[in-house]
């Protein structure tokens, strides 16, 4: 298994020690993983330097169990292709699907703000 693999078997362990462990981890020749702005059951999504780019992106990491079906794979190759059409001042841009023998990941544009959720938990505070 080769180094974004790895990288992404690891990104799915949760706790501090993966989170510090993985920072400065360089995926697909061309991303540095710099921290993780979140986490779901379908994805683990990082801060990431894009080489190519040369700016910050947010690196959606595909899970083992989705990376393993080739279907799943296809669908999020073809929802990556639709979803880079979009272009909206309120959408995030996505700008690419990168695959290699071990690992998928989805790399779109990094929006600097606060999450849906902690936007809602200020709402209620007031």
């Amino acid at each position: 298994m080769n180094e974004a693999g790895t990288a992404i078997q690891e990104a799915t362990v949760i706790g501090e020690v993966t989170r510090d462990a993985l920072a400065g981890t360089r995926l697909f020749q061309r991303f540095t993983l710099e921290k993780i702005l979140g986490r779901s059951a379908k994805a683990t999504v990082w801060l990431a330097h894009d080489d190519r780019l040369q700016h910050l992106v947010a690196l959606k990491l595909v899970p083992d169990r989705t990376f393993s079906d080739a279907s799943a794979i296809e669908n999020l190759r073809r929802a990556t292709q639709q979803g880079q059409r979009l272009s909206h001042p309120y959408i995030a841009r996505i700008f690419d699907f990168i695959e290699d023998a071990d690992a998928a990941a989805i790399s779109m544009e990094y929006v600097d703000g606060l999450t849906l959720s902690n936007l809602r938990l200020q709402k209620r505070a007031k």
